[in-house]
Protein backbone atom coordinates (compact mmCIF):
# COMPACT_ATOMS: atom_id res chain seq x y z
CA UNK A 1 0.00 0.00 0.00
CA UNK A 2 2.85 2.55 0.68
CA UNK A 3 4.96 1.52 -1.79
CA UNK A 4 1.96 1.97 -4.46
CA UNK A 5 0.98 5.38 -2.97
CA UNK A 6 4.78 7.01 -3.44
CA UNK A 7 4.73 5.69 -6.83
CA UNK A 8 1.16 7.16 -7.34
CA UNK A 9 2.72 10.41 -5.58
CA UNK A 10 5.44 10.44 -8.17
CA UNK A 11 3.44 9.81 -11.04
CA UNK A 12 0.46 12.10 -10.64
CA UNK A 13 2.65 14.61 -10.20
CA UNK A 14 5.71 14.36 -12.95
CA UNK A 15 2.50 13.77 -15.14
CA UNK A 16 0.99 17.22 -13.79
CA UNK A 17 4.43 19.15 -14.32
CA UNK A 18 4.37 18.62 -18.02
CA UNK A 19 0.49 20.11 -18.41
CA UNK A 20 -0.97 16.57 -18.13
CA UNK A 21 -4.45 16.88 -16.94
CA UNK A 22 -4.86 14.71 -13.70
CA UNK A 23 -7.66 13.23 -11.88
CA UNK A 24 -7.53 10.63 -8.66
CA UNK A 25 -11.33 9.14 -7.98
CA UNK A 26 -11.64 8.18 -4.73
CA UNK A 27 -15.32 6.90 -4.75
CA UNK A 28 -15.37 6.09 -0.66
CA UNK A 29 -14.16 9.69 0.15
CA UNK A 30 -12.28 9.62 3.44
CA UNK A 31 -13.95 6.51 4.87
CA UNK A 32 -11.96 4.91 2.18
CA UNK A 33 -7.83 4.84 0.60
CA UNK A 34 -8.44 8.57 0.82
CA UNK A 35 -8.05 8.77 4.46
CA UNK A 36 -5.24 6.89 4.72
CA UNK A 37 -3.44 8.56 2.29
CA UNK A 38 -4.19 12.15 4.40
CA UNK A 39 -2.91 10.52 7.31
CA UNK A 40 0.81 9.34 5.88
CA UNK A 41 1.16 13.06 3.96
CA UNK A 42 -0.04 12.10 0.13
CA UNK A 43 -2.06 15.12 -0.15
CA UNK A 44 0.04 17.53 1.26
CA UNK A 45 2.85 16.72 -1.53
CA UNK A 46 0.32 16.10 -4.57
CA UNK A 47 0.77 18.63 -6.94
CA UNK A 48 -2.48 21.78 -6.49
CA UNK A 49 -2.82 20.86 -10.38
CA UNK A 50 -4.47 17.50 -9.77
CA UNK A 51 -7.91 17.13 -9.77
CA UNK A 52 -9.44 15.23 -6.58
CA UNK A 53 -12.83 13.35 -6.52
CA UNK A 54 -14.66 13.84 -4.44
CA UNK A 55 -12.96 16.94 -3.58
CA UNK A 56 -9.28 18.16 -2.14
CA UNK A 57 -9.27 17.16 2.37
CA UNK A 58 -10.47 20.06 3.95
CA UNK A 59 -7.46 19.72 6.61
CA UNK A 60 -4.07 17.61 6.61
CA UNK A 61 -4.55 14.69 9.20
CA UNK A 62 -0.63 14.41 8.82
CA UNK A 63 -0.08 17.72 9.90
CA UNK A 64 -2.15 17.33 13.06
CA UNK A 65 -1.22 14.04 13.88
CA UNK A 66 2.61 13.42 12.60
CA UNK A 67 4.30 11.51 14.17
CA UNK A 68 1.48 10.23 16.91
CA UNK A 69 1.56 6.16 15.11
CA UNK A 70 4.86 4.79 15.12
CA UNK A 71 3.84 1.95 12.67
CA UNK A 72 2.54 4.45 10.17
CA UNK A 73 5.08 5.31 7.31
CA UNK A 74 4.53 9.04 6.88
CA UNK A 75 6.07 10.49 3.56
CA UNK A 76 8.91 12.97 3.99
CA UNK A 77 9.96 14.99 1.09
CA UNK A 78 13.13 16.33 -0.33
CA UNK A 79 13.46 19.08 -2.14
CA UNK A 80 16.90 20.20 -3.75
CA UNK A 81 15.94 24.06 -2.74
CA UNK A 82 15.07 23.30 0.52
CA UNK A 83 17.38 20.76 2.41
CA UNK A 84 15.90 19.50 5.68
CA UNK A 85 19.50 18.12 7.33
CA UNK A 86 17.44 16.24 9.87
CA UNK A 87 15.68 13.68 7.63
CA UNK A 88 18.22 11.39 7.88
CA UNK A 89 17.82 10.87 11.54
CA UNK A 90 14.15 10.88 11.65
CA UNK A 91 14.44 8.04 8.67
CA UNK A 92 16.81 5.90 10.76
CA UNK A 93 14.53 6.84 13.52
CA UNK A 94 11.32 5.53 12.31
CA UNK A 95 13.30 2.79 10.87
CA UNK A 96 14.95 2.08 14.72
CA UNK A 97 10.97 1.59 15.99
CA UNK A 98 10.94 -2.05 13.82
CA UNK A 99 14.80 -2.77 14.46
CA UNK A 100 14.84 -1.87 18.59
CA UNK A 101 14.63 -5.60 19.84
CA UNK A 102 17.81 -6.83 17.24
CA UNK A 103 21.25 -7.29 18.97
CA UNK A 104 22.80 -5.38 16.60
CA UNK A 105 20.57 -2.49 17.03
CA UNK A 106 22.99 -0.39 17.68
CA UNK A 107 25.04 -1.15 14.67
CA UNK A 108 22.17 -0.87 12.55
CA UNK A 109 21.25 2.38 13.42
CA UNK A 110 24.75 3.95 12.48
CA UNK A 111 24.91 2.08 9.28
CA UNK A 112 21.13 2.89 8.38
CA UNK A 113 22.06 6.60 8.91
CA UNK A 114 24.66 6.57 6.54
CA UNK A 115 23.10 4.90 3.69
CA UNK A 116 20.28 7.30 4.38
CA UNK A 117 22.67 10.42 4.48
CA UNK A 118 24.46 9.16 1.32
CA UNK A 119 21.37 8.58 -0.96
CA UNK A 120 19.67 12.07 0.14
CA UNK A 121 22.92 13.72 -0.52
CA UNK A 122 22.80 12.17 -3.77
CA UNK A 123 19.79 14.13 -4.78
CA UNK A 124 21.23 17.14 -4.12
CA UNK A 125 23.91 16.45 -5.90
CA UNK A 126 22.57 15.12 -9.10
CA UNK A 127 19.08 15.43 -9.47
CA UNK A 128 18.17 17.42 -12.67
CA UNK A 129 14.57 17.28 -11.79
CA UNK A 130 12.60 20.44 -10.39
CA UNK A 131 10.26 18.18 -8.45
CA UNK A 132 10.34 17.00 -5.14
CA UNK A 133 12.22 13.22 -4.22
CA UNK A 134 10.48 11.04 -1.66
CA UNK A 135 12.81 8.70 -0.25
CA UNK A 136 10.97 5.80 1.18
CA UNK A 137 13.07 3.33 -0.94
CA UNK A 138 16.37 2.97 -2.44
CA UNK A 139 16.70 4.35 -5.47
CA UNK A 140 19.48 3.12 -8.52
CA UNK A 141 22.62 5.44 -9.16
CA UNK A 142 22.39 6.19 -12.97
CA UNK A 143 25.52 7.91 -13.94
CA UNK A 144 28.26 8.37 -17.05
CA UNK A 145 31.36 7.88 -16.89
CA UNK A 146 34.50 7.90 -18.79
CA UNK A 147 36.42 4.26 -19.30
CA UNK A 148 40.77 3.86 -20.32
CA UNK A 149 40.80 0.85 -21.68
CA UNK A 150 44.49 0.34 -23.62
CA UNK A 151 44.78 3.49 -23.90
CA UNK A 152 41.29 4.12 -25.39
CA UNK A 153 38.85 6.38 -23.57
CA UNK A 154 34.96 5.62 -23.74
CA UNK A 155 31.99 6.85 -22.24
CA UNK A 156 29.09 3.99 -20.82
CA UNK A 157 26.58 4.72 -18.91
CA UNK A 158 26.36 2.87 -14.99
CA UNK A 159 23.51 1.80 -13.71
CA UNK A 160 24.34 0.27 -10.04
CA UNK A 161 21.18 -0.99 -7.96
CA UNK A 162 20.04 -3.62 -5.47
CA UNK A 163 20.05 -6.90 -6.81
CA UNK A 164 16.71 -8.07 -5.86
CA UNK A 165 15.78 -5.36 -8.28
CA UNK A 166 16.46 -7.97 -10.97
CA UNK A 167 17.90 -10.68 -9.79
CA UNK A 168 16.83 -11.70 -6.09
CA UNK A 169 17.75 -14.99 -6.90
CA UNK A 170 21.90 -13.98 -6.79
CA UNK A 171 22.40 -16.19 -9.75
CA UNK A 172 23.94 -13.27 -11.49
CA UNK A 173 27.31 -14.58 -10.44
CA UNK A 174 27.34 -17.83 -11.42
CA UNK A 175 25.85 -17.56 -14.82
CA UNK A 176 28.69 -20.45 -17.35
CA UNK A 177 28.37 -17.62 -20.07
CA UNK A 178 30.22 -14.65 -18.21
CA UNK A 179 33.11 -13.11 -20.02
CA UNK A 180 36.70 -12.92 -18.25
CA UNK A 181 37.09 -9.64 -20.07
CA UNK A 182 34.05 -7.45 -17.97
CA UNK A 183 33.48 -9.56 -15.05
CA UNK A 184 35.03 -10.23 -11.42
CA UNK A 185 35.78 -13.51 -10.01
CA UNK A 186 34.85 -15.74 -13.30
CA UNK A 187 35.33 -18.74 -12.39
CA UNK A 188 34.17 -22.44 -13.85
CA UNK A 189 30.56 -23.92 -12.40
CA UNK A 190 29.08 -27.40 -12.89
CA UNK A 191 26.54 -27.31 -10.70
CA UNK A 192 23.89 -24.94 -8.93
CA UNK A 193 22.18 -25.22 -5.72
CA UNK A 194 19.90 -21.91 -6.05
CA UNK A 195 17.52 -21.89 -2.37
CA UNK A 196 15.15 -19.49 -2.37
CA UNK A 197 12.61 -18.06 0.59
CA UNK A 198 10.44 -17.17 -2.19
CA UNK A 199 6.40 -18.79 -1.38
CA UNK A 200 5.85 -19.68 -5.02
CA UNK A 201 2.91 -18.92 -6.88
CA UNK A 202 1.24 -15.82 -5.48
CA UNK A 203 -2.95 -16.58 -5.10
CA UNK A 204 -4.14 -12.94 -3.59
CA UNK A 205 -7.73 -12.10 -4.22
CA UNK A 206 -8.35 -9.57 -7.10
CA UNK A 207 -7.80 -6.38 -6.67
CA UNK A 208 -10.38 -3.19 -7.04
CA UNK A 209 -8.39 -0.68 -6.48
CA UNK A 210 -5.90 1.40 -7.69
CA UNK A 211 -3.49 1.45 -4.89
CA UNK A 212 -3.81 -2.60 -4.44
CA UNK A 213 -3.78 -2.82 -8.13
CA UNK A 214 -0.48 -1.11 -8.68
CA UNK A 215 1.05 -3.65 -6.33
CA UNK A 216 -0.24 -6.59 -8.23
CA UNK A 217 1.64 -5.25 -11.14
CA UNK A 218 5.42 -4.54 -9.49
CA UNK A 219 4.45 -8.54 -7.85
CA UNK A 220 3.54 -9.66 -11.62
CA UNK A 221 7.02 -8.28 -13.03
CA UNK A 222 8.82 -9.17 -10.02
CA UNK A 223 7.83 -12.94 -10.24
CA UNK A 224 8.20 -12.58 -14.15
CA UNK A 225 12.10 -11.57 -13.81
CA UNK A 226 12.56 -14.00 -11.01
CA UNK A 227 10.89 -16.96 -13.14
CA UNK A 228 12.83 -15.79 -16.25
CA UNK A 229 16.54 -16.91 -14.12
CA UNK A 230 14.56 -20.36 -12.89
CA UNK A 231 13.63 -20.96 -16.69
CA UNK A 232 17.50 -19.80 -17.45
CA UNK A 233 18.72 -22.45 -15.06
CA UNK A 234 16.81 -25.01 -17.00
CA UNK A 235 18.14 -23.71 -20.34
CA UNK A 236 21.91 -23.83 -19.16
CA UNK A 237 21.21 -27.62 -17.78
CA UNK A 238 19.09 -28.75 -21.30
CA UNK A 239 22.37 -27.14 -23.34
CA UNK A 240 25.04 -28.36 -21.43
CA UNK A 241 25.87 -25.37 -19.85
CA UNK A 242 26.26 -27.07 -16.16
CA UNK A 243 25.47 -30.44 -15.43
CA UNK A 244 23.24 -30.56 -12.64
CA UNK A 245 20.89 -27.85 -10.49
CA UNK A 246 18.43 -27.73 -7.69
CA UNK A 247 15.87 -24.85 -6.99
CA UNK A 248 14.57 -25.85 -2.82
CA UNK A 249 12.62 -23.13 -1.62
CA UNK A 250 10.56 -22.12 1.31
CA UNK A 251 6.83 -22.29 -0.83
CA UNK A 252 7.03 -26.29 -2.65
CA UNK A 253 4.65 -28.26 -1.90
CA UNK A 254 5.60 -31.24 0.48
CA UNK A 255 3.23 -33.81 -1.28
CA UNK A 256 5.30 -33.40 -4.49
CA UNK A 257 9.02 -33.51 -2.40
CA UNK A 258 10.96 -37.49 -3.18
CA UNK A 259 11.34 -38.59 0.23
CA UNK A 260 10.47 -36.60 2.45
CA UNK A 261 12.00 -37.07 6.53
CA UNK A 262 9.32 -37.54 8.63
CA UNK A 263 9.88 -35.05 10.96
CA UNK A 264 9.51 -31.94 7.75
CA UNK A 265 8.69 -28.65 8.85
CA UNK A 266 4.99 -28.54 6.79
CA UNK A 267 4.77 -25.85 4.65
CA UNK A 268 1.51 -24.56 6.19
CA UNK A 269 4.22 -23.91 9.46
CA UNK A 270 6.31 -21.13 7.28
CA UNK A 271 3.94 -20.29 4.68
CA UNK A 272 2.34 -17.05 6.66
CA UNK A 273 5.75 -15.43 7.56
CA UNK A 274 6.15 -11.62 6.31
CA UNK A 275 8.73 -9.78 4.81
CA UNK A 276 9.52 -6.30 6.51
CA UNK A 277 12.03 -4.92 8.96
CA UNK A 278 11.24 -6.47 11.94
CA UNK A 279 13.43 -8.36 14.08
CA UNK A 280 12.37 -12.07 13.42
CA UNK A 281 11.43 -14.11 16.59
CA UNK A 282 13.56 -17.15 17.22
CA UNK A 283 11.26 -20.06 16.79
CA UNK A 284 10.59 -18.47 13.25
CA UNK A 285 14.72 -18.61 12.65
CA UNK A 286 14.02 -22.20 13.54
CA UNK A 287 11.20 -23.11 11.76
CA UNK A 288 12.39 -21.52 8.58
CA UNK A 289 16.27 -22.44 8.91
CA UNK A 290 14.84 -25.96 9.17
CA UNK A 291 12.78 -26.54 6.75
CA UNK A 292 15.12 -24.84 4.20
CA UNK A 293 18.05 -27.25 5.02
CA UNK A 294 15.62 -30.42 4.81
CA UNK A 295 14.46 -29.09 1.44
CA UNK A 296 18.04 -28.59 0.13
CA UNK A 297 19.13 -32.06 1.52
CA UNK A 298 15.97 -33.73 -0.12
CA UNK A 299 16.51 -32.71 -2.71
CA UNK A 300 20.25 -33.07 -3.01
CA UNK A 301 19.81 -37.16 -2.42
CA UNK A 302 17.29 -37.53 -4.88
CA UNK A 303 19.41 -34.99 -7.61
CA UNK A 304 22.71 -34.75 -6.82
CA UNK A 305 23.54 -37.53 -4.49
CA UNK A 306 26.99 -37.84 -5.95
CA UNK A 307 28.07 -34.39 -4.23
CA UNK A 308 26.69 -36.27 -0.36
CA UNK A 309 28.79 -39.59 -1.29
CA UNK A 310 31.71 -37.65 -1.97
CA UNK A 311 31.96 -34.46 -0.18
CA UNK A 312 35.19 -33.26 -1.39
CA UNK A 313 33.23 -32.74 -4.97
CA UNK A 314 31.23 -30.19 -3.02
CA UNK A 315 33.96 -27.85 -3.71
CA UNK A 316 33.10 -27.57 -6.82
CA UNK A 317 28.94 -26.81 -6.43
CA UNK A 318 28.30 -23.15 -6.12
CA UNK A 319 25.39 -21.81 -3.41
CA UNK A 320 23.37 -19.03 -4.85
Amino acid sequence: MVDAAIRLLSLANQLASTTRRVCLNFEEGEAGTMGFLNRMGFFDHLSDQVEVIPAWPDYSAAQIHRGGNKALVEIARANKDERDNDLPTRLTNALMVSCRDREDSSALEGAAWTIFAELIDNIFAHSDTQLDGYPLFLPALDETFAFNKDGAISQARVILTDGGIYDNLGLGCLWPDRSRDVSLNVVSVDTIICCSAGYGLRQEPPSQFLPARMLSVFSTLFDRAQNASIHRLHDAQRFGLIKNFIFPYLGQLDRQLPNPPPDLVRREETHSYPTNFNAMPVDWIDRLSRRGEQLTICLARAYLPHLLNHPSKLNRAQTA
